[in-house]
């Protein structure tokens, strides 16, 4: 079988690129609590594409001490065996899953207090963009058989959009803004239609982007290399601000721009990866204490994904798919990652 792997961690600061290595390896062989995944589809995140090009200073000093490493963890596929207590848990060879990358221990504290996110002892399983993949039952989810696979491997980002839009209280009647039209910010768009917003506006500079944010969804989106974001909300909200705003374009600017058209007493979340040295401005005078502003920050769970594949269907997630390329065309695929220009990139790791 083969697994990708990243050779060589880059430095976006002196454009300099890293390496990407398709490997053979041998085929995985579950253990008890485990099951083997043939993988049909891999989406690569904005995660991926971070780690690959170094451009999370210190973070990336401390990746390129575990190289070479594997990438990828947005998947879906079908089971093709299982260990014992794997079956016995109800899962069987032919069932069609998708998963969540982290396995946790479900005995320290936070297991135990229903924030198993931050558990002490878990295991990420970055390893998805791979012909096949071994992970462990509780990482693992039956896709509805009304969803197709292709769209089975965006139930990761799906998990992160529906997380974020619960995080700021999106609900009936709300107004939402949304930073950012990539894979996350146009499936927060649609999240938030779903639950009912009354208004939803994504700012993104990338035309293309806010073209198809308007066709998924978006009431309204703002180019932010063009207009002055504050002035264009205020027209928007009637000077009101948004009651519900999330950051998901990972961009400074955009972090310091998310509070000041946030609505006082409004919700804002913060969930990606941004330079880890990067310091958010914030008047705790007028933006906590006069106007009450409540900032989230967000990890990944898995407590969220049975209900996210449940609502797969009710949402367009085919447009987001942009550029889809076999396994053996890991280079393009990242390519075109790095361009910042589609929302999903996709590899087809076997044909199922």
């Amino acid at each position: 079988m083969k697994r990708l792997y990243i050779t060589e961690i880059g430095n976006s600061a002196e454009n300099i690129a890293g390496r990407l290595e398709l490997r053979e390896m041998g085929k995985p062989v579950p253990r008890s609590d485990e099951v083997l995944i043939k993988v049909a589809y891999s989406c690569i995140c904005g995660s991926d594409g971070h780690t690959v090009r170094g451009s999370l200073g210190d973070f990336s000093d401390r990746l390129r001490g575990m190289l070479p490493m594997t990438v990828g963890h947005e998947i879906s596929g079908v089971i093709e065996s299982v260990g014992e207590n794997a079956k016995r848990m109800g899962f069987a060879p032919g069932n069609r899953v998708t998963g969540s990358p982290m396995q946790y221990c479900g005995s320290c504290v936070f297991c135990h207090t229903g924030k198993e996110n931050f558990c002490q002892n878990k295991i990420p399983r970055m390893d998805g963009i791979a012909e096949y993949v071994c992970w462990h039952m509780s990482q693992v989810f039956k896709l509805p058989d009304d969803v197709d696979l292709r769209h089975g491997a965006l139930t990761e980002p799906v998990s992160v959009a529906f997380g974020a839009a619960e995080m700021v209280n999106v609900r009936l009647g709300s107004r939402v803004a949304i930073f950012g039209g990539g894979g996350i910010g146009q499936l927060a768009a649609q999240v938030a239609r779903l639950a009912g917003a009354a208004l939803v506006a994504v700012i993104e500079p990338v035309a293309d982007k806010r073209t198809l944010a308007l066709r998924l969804g978006a009431d309204f989106t703002i180019d932010p290399a063009a207009e002055d974001v504050k002035t264009r909300s205020d027209e928007l909200t009637g000077s009101l601000g948004f009651d519900s705003v999330i950051e998901a374009s990972g961009a400074a600017v955009a972090a310091a721009q998310a509070l000041d058209i946030l609505t006082p007493d409004g919700d804002v979340v913060y969930f990606s990866m941004y330079d880890p040295t990067f310091m958010l401005p914030l008047n705790l005078f007028w933006q906590q204490y006069w106007q009450q502003k409540h900032i989230h920050g967000m990890f990944n769970s898995n407590d969220i994904f049975p209900r996210v594949t449940s609502v797969l269907n009710r949402l367009e997630l085919e447009s987001l798919i942009q550029r889809e390329y076999p396994l053996s065309d890991y280079e393009q695929a990242f390519s075109d990652q790095f361009t910042g220009k589609y929302a999903k990139v996709m590899l087809k790791c076997n044909d199922l």
